[in-house]
């Protein structure tokens, strides 16, 4: 009897204990970077009814408290200072508490996508997938100030609360397994803000963006929920499922403080081209929606070139595809890293991630951060027709077009009403291309760079592409298989 007694009052005093242990999702770690001069969201787990008290080392930072629900949950903000560190943040139950050391106030930013996001600095070299000058990158990736959290791939069939992964200071060792796309973005961010820069790596290769997106987003929009209805009716692995990312990679993170989202992803979905104008776009506002940040910047890459160079014009879902991101710029807060001019015919993983980096940072660092700088290539604004001339008109001219590598502008089409496409003739003319061919006497429409792997060599006088487009608005191959229902 005295056994039973002694041995309940033990079980009774582990469970006691174990209720006022603390727990905190894995994305909150020492080397962390808060964003800084915000309030952000901690949480947790702990025993029903405890008082959680944070403390943080920085001058003027209050104690923050919450009390844990009857679910065994809290959450509560912490107001972080300006850019700096390293500081120490004190998370207390009771007896409990969780230290975390090391901690930078700085610029955070997700990193999202599939395997062009996910191709870590060192390359795929036992698939002879290189990153260009990756040994000296490598080499050089000694930034203390900045700070890498790769996530873990995983899926699940409903929302899920924590995440694999954990906050590494930048360096060689840590570096080479990281995104290259996302590393080169936040070495250019670092040295021209000056600040700390946490990047969070949440990618998976041949992913589709509904994979990424939440179940509510795709059932209450009349044009996705068809996507939901898809899935079921074939043998789709899990990481390609509705959701199924979203649930595991996403959601799990999705009120950590953040600055704003970089994203490389379409390869996956270039067959259903015009359903991702709807997708992406839905796909960005359910993302801003779960961070409770109305409009935090949202930029992407804009699919390479890749593929075999076809001789005459023609239909493209890369095309289509690449449009369907372009339209995704009509939203508030996002940019687009035009990248036409840097892929691999050969390879769907381009070497170049440099600079697919740097065309992102420059986005960021001109729209978010205010710098006086040019970001963007030539984009369509309108056009006119003058004789057997089309006269195309666009913004972020910087100065003046030039024809780049070359004498002469490539990668123009042109046709009349009867729809077809012919190679043409094209000059610029000021801030003006003038496009035309004896073979189209009254023009109506023109395409620049629509293919897969189109030659074409627009540019400003910064050095950025131009955008693919197309003046017409006839009807495209993926829009016409198009079924929302």
């Amino acid at each position: 009897m005295c056994k039973r007694v002694i041995f309940s009052f033990f079980i009774l005093v582990c469970s006691q204990v174990s209720i006022a242990k603390i727990v905190l999702p894995k994305i909150f770690g020492d080397n962390m970077v808060l964003q800084q001069n915000s309030s952000v969201c901690i949480w947790g787990w702990a025993g029903k009814g405890e008082i959680i008290t944070i403390n943080a080392s920085w001058a003027g930072c209050a104690s923050s408290k919450a009390i844990v629900d009857a679910n065994g949950k809290w959450q509560t903000r912490v107001k972080t200072p300006v850019a700096g560190g390293p500081y120490r943040l004190d998370v207390a139950c009771g007896q409990d508490m969780v230290h975390f050391k090391n901690v930078m106030a700085g610029e955070v930013w997700l990193c999202s996508g599939q395997s062009n996001m996910r191709m870590p600095l060192e390359g795929w070299l036992s698939q002879n997938q290189p990153i260009r000058n990756s040994a000296r990158a490598i080499a050089q990736a000694n930034y203390p100030d900045m700070r890498l959290f790769g996530m873990n791939s995983y899926t699940a069939e409903q929302p899920v609360w924590d995440c694999n992964g954990q906050w590494q200071v930048c360096m060689p060792a840590t570096v080479k397994d990281f995104s290259a796309v996302a590393y080169f973005f936040g070495r250019d961010l670092q040295k021209k803000l000056n600040v700390p820069v946490g990047l969070i790596l949440a990618a998976w290769g041949a992913t589709p963006a509904e994979a990424w997106t939440s179940r509510e987003t795709l059932q209450n929009d009349p044009d996705l929920k068809a996507i939901l209805a898809r899935a079921y009716q074939s043998d789709v692995p899990p990481q390609r499922r509705p959701c199924y990312i979203y649930n595991g990679m996403i959601n799990p993170i999705a009120r950590y403080g953040i600055r704003g989202a970089t994203w490389y992803q379409g390869e996956s979905n270039v067959e259903r081209a015009y359903e991702y104008r709807r997708l992406f776009q839905g796909l960005i506002k359910n993302w801003r929606g779960v961070w409770e940040e109305k409009d935090f910047p949202f930029l992407f890459v804009q699919l390479a070139n890749y593929g075999p160079v076809l001789s005459t014009p023609g239909e493209s879902d890369w095309a289509e595809l690449r449009e369907a991101q372009n339209v995704a710029l009509s939203g508030p807060n996002t940019g687009m890293a035009v990248t036409i001019d840097i892929g691999d015919s050969n390879s769907i993983h381009p070497e170049n991630k440099q600079d697919v980096g740097k065309r992102l940072a420059l986005w960021a660092l001109a729209k978010t951060y205010d710098r006086n700088i040019e970001y963007s290539g030539p984009m369509y604004k309108s056009m006119s027709v003058r004789g057997n001339k089309i006269i195309l008109y666009f913004d972020h001219v910087y100065g003046g077009l030039v024809a780049g590598n070359s004498d002469k502008l490539h990668g123009f089409a042109i046709a009349g009403a009867d729809k077809e496409f012919t190679w043409a003739d094209a000059t610029i003319q000021g801030e003006t291309v003038i496009v035309y061919s004896a073979e189209v006497p009254e023009p109506v429409a023109v395409r620049y760079a629509w293919a897969k792997n189109p030659i074409c060599n627009l540019r400003n006088k910064s050095g950025l592409p131009a955008s693919p487009f197309r003046t017409d608005n006839w009807p495209l191959t993926t829009q016409k298989s198009f079924n929302p229902e």
